[in-house]
């Protein structure tokens, strides 16, 4: 019941990294999926994958998961309230490959504690996988993770007694539109004052990711800001796009081409000919050209995550990187991506649980710490 010929035929779409692309994550996918569909073998469900749409995507999320929750990369929406607060006009933003409702919910929140009236917020969420966009208003477990900013509370309601988790308010609600859809191909509304793109380009191979963030750009209104996840800013910046300086936001602008001003001709005469020749023989290094700066070592640890994203041992150098800047919420994030590909991996756990300590997260800390003795005793074992 392996998925090998699912996964080879997955490389073969070129949709995904080849190295993005897991037969362990594809399997169990499979399996449920046959006994779903009846399918009575793999050939017959690759088949049926092939025909259909919708399956396909839940093959590509297999694959690249969604990792999403309310308010993930808190420092994006706090940045988002604070610059729109004396905004008057309305805002159209687009959650794009949202991975379920938790994104597009916190942008609306965020636009409504900007003090923008709910008739004046449009959230556009699309998605690949049919699944996330027929998510329901129901925000419990990991995907409310997080502790909500303070800020935010009001737009948000316990569902029922009976029933855990939160809603958010059915005003807001309502401004979210949800539409399944392939990125290279749909149908995007122009103009987009706010774009989220995260932690989905890690994922695809380069032609796709190049032609995606080039829509994404096109759509964006003039002073529109992209968000994305903490590997992808370099990406993003090689595709047309400029950092903003907000730390732990990860946004960018589109870069804004310089405007040349055309200069009047001069008279061409022998003599100016001449004369230029003679500068050019004389004086060849008079303007020199400057030295390409060197890449930081956070810009290297990105551009390893970048190349690598199924690396949890690249995960936690970025974290280590971003820790030395002061960064402290990237890191986090960074060294539970780690931990998301490496459950077991010791030193991560003993980095993270550190820097929670710091934080005063004290029971998350020692769960963390009791996870790295498990696997240290494990690694043992298996050592003997």
């Amino acid at each position: 019941m392996s998925a090998h010929r699912l996964a080879e035929w997955l490389c073969q779409t070129g949709a995904l990294r080849t190295d993005a692309v897991s037969v362990e994550a594809l399997t169990p996918l499979q399996m449920d999926r046959m006994r779903a569909l009846q399918c009575a073998s793999t050939d017959a469900y690759l088949e049926l994958v092939k025909a259909n749409p919708e399956e396909q995507s839940r093959v590509i999320a297999a694959c690249a998961p969604s990792e999403t929750w309310l308010f993930r990369y808190a420092a994006s929406f706090e940045f988002i309230r604070r610059l729109h607060q004396r905004t008057t006009q309305p805002i159209r933003a687009l959650s794009a490959g949202s991975g379920g409702l938790a994104e597009p919910s916190s942008i609306a929140a965020t636009l409504a504690a900007a003090g923008l009236p709910a008739e004046s917020i449009t959230v556009e969420s699309i998605d690949q996988c049919v699944d996330a966009v027929r998510a329901p208003n129901v925000f419990a477990g990991m995907l409310a993770r997080e502790p909500l900013p303070s800020w935010a509370n009001v737009f948000f309601t316990p569902v029922s007694a009976s029933t855990p988790g939160i809603a958010l308010r059915s005003s807001l609600f309502s401004r979210i539109a949800c539409a399944r859809g392939d990125l290279r191909s749909c149908v995007l509304q122009s103009r987009y004052d706010i774009i989220f793109f995260r932690n989905v380009a890690i994922y695809l191979s380069d032609s796709v990711r190049t032609r995606v963030l080039t829509r994404l750009r096109d759509v964006l209104a003039p002073d529109g800001l992209l968000f994305v996840g903490h590997a992808e800013m370099r990406l993003a910046e090689q595709c047309g796009f400029a950092p903003v300086t907000e730390v732990g936001a990860f946004v960018l602008r589109a870069r804004r081409e310089r405007t040349v001003v055309a200069q009047p001709l001069r008279e061409t005469t022998f003599n100016n000919v001449v004369r230029a020749t003679e500068v050019r023989h004389l004086s060849p290094a008079a303007k020199p050209v400057p030295a390409r700066e060197p890449l930081s070592p956070l810009m290297l640890a990105q551009d390893a995550v970048a190349r690598d994203p199924s690396n949890a041992s690249l995960h936690e150098a970025l974290a280590e990187e971003e820790l030395a800047l002061g960064d402290s919420v990237s890191a986090e994030h960074s060294f539970r991506r780690a931990l998301y590909l490496e459950q077991t991996r010791e030193s991560a756990l003993l980095k993270l649980g550190m820097l929670l300590e710091q934080q005063g997260r004290s029971p998350e800390a020692d769960r963390l710490r009791a996870r790295a003795f498990r696997a240290h005793l494990a690694t043992e074992g298996g050592a003997r």
